[in-house]
């Protein structure tokens, strides 16, 4: 079994060149939304070469005995990860998913066991996929019109925003509790587990817990169940690896988790004056972000947080057609290597 493990990593190094193409194809006879698995693989694939470039970081096959030959270049992000992340968000909602989300995993993996990347790495590639297929996503649905914009009950927003907190609080402990491999493990984990249960709710399995947990926490405009979790977690992802220096990833979590719920309620109970550039969003929400974010994002990056946390208030007004998840998750990033 151990050969055959071995001989099948070497087989997913040496040609997935040729076997990415030929997966996508497979991929693409069970996909719902051709177009926007397509465009999402193709932005992913021309990602990777200059983020690896913008953050040069060495494979551990440069200080450690590999497999495989390393063939030199940067290993951050996982290439092999983070298009086999896209192909398996591509079958969402399709019994192909149950066949690819495992397969995403398993090509991670081999990432790591053959020594041609850290776990890092790998969970960054893994982020990045799925950024890159929330984004896509996101805007196409907006293009064509098929994001239902509803008011939200009261009530059930105050406790989605509670859960949206009190997950990314929970991620910040697990950061100074745990070993940072194990947090990125965990996080991996949910994604995976969490995607097959959301793919089964799609399909009307019977998953009554999860169904239950989407009625509560999940806005009824969500294009599909589960979404919200989904780009956050995704966000969560993306925030510890690509951020500049950890001190960083932390504050954006913090400003994610609880910034963003905050401006959300204080906009929906107190929002009085409609911003000129964004009716949707209110003056008083944009107050709460910065108060709230620069105060939560403070014992991380210090006074640097003003800054950080105006930035990031005016960005989450700003309508791009973006879940707030994934856009405060990059400008975040960005503002990490600007100011870090």
């Amino acid at each position: 079994m151990t050969d055959l493990f071995l001989q099948t990593a070497v087989l997913l190094e040496t040609n997935y060149v040729f076997i990415l193409p030929v997966l996508a194809v497979i991929a693409l006879t069970f996909t719902n939304k051709r177009a926007v698995f397509l465009m999402a693989l193709l932005a992913t694939v021309l990602l990777i070469g200059p983020l690896k470039l913008l953050h040069q970081e060495d494979r551990p096959c440069e200080y450690m005995q590999s497999i495989v030959l390393c063939d030199g270049t940067f290993g951050f992000p996982s290439g092999h990860a983070s298009t086999a992340f896209v192909l398996a968000l591509g079958t969402l909602g399709t019994y192909a998913f149950f066949f690819f989300m495992p397969l995403a995993l398993f090509i991670a993996y081999t990432r790591m066991y053959l020594v041609v990347h850290t776990l890092t790495q790998v969970t960054a590639g893994i982020g990045l996929g799925a950024l890159v297929f929330a984004i896509v996503d996101s805007l196409w649905q907006a293009r064509m019109g098929k994001e239902e914009k509803k008011r939200v009950l009261k009530r059930k927003e105050w406790k989605r925003q509670a859960f949206h907190a009190a997950f990314g609080i929970a991620v910040i402990a697990l950061v100074f509790v745990l070993e940072w491999e194990t947090v990125l493990l965990l996080l991996i984990a949910g994604l995976f587990f969490g995607g097959i249960t959301l793919n089964a709710s799609m399909l009307k399995i019977n998953t009554s817990i999860i169904d239950r947990l989407v009625h509560l926490f999940e806005r009824k405009s969500a294009p599909f169940p589960g979404k919200g979790a989904f780009y956050y977690l995704t966000g969560v992802l993306v925030l510890l690896t690509f951020s500049r220096t950890l001190e960083f990833g932390l504050a954006g979590i913090a400003i994610l988790a609880i910034a963003d719920a905050l401006s959300t309620l204080i906009g929906i109970h107190l929002g009085k004056h409609a911003l000129a550039w964004n009716p949707s969003k209110s003056r008083e929400g944009l107050i709460a972000f910065f108060v709230s974010g620069t105060v939560v994002a403070f014992p991380f990056i210090g006074i640097t947080s003003l800054l950080f946390a105006i930035v990031l208030a005016f960005v989450e007004t700003i309508d791009f057609h973006l879940d707030d998840n994934l856009l405060i998750s990059v400008a975040a990033v960005v503002l990490s290597f600007l100011l870090a």
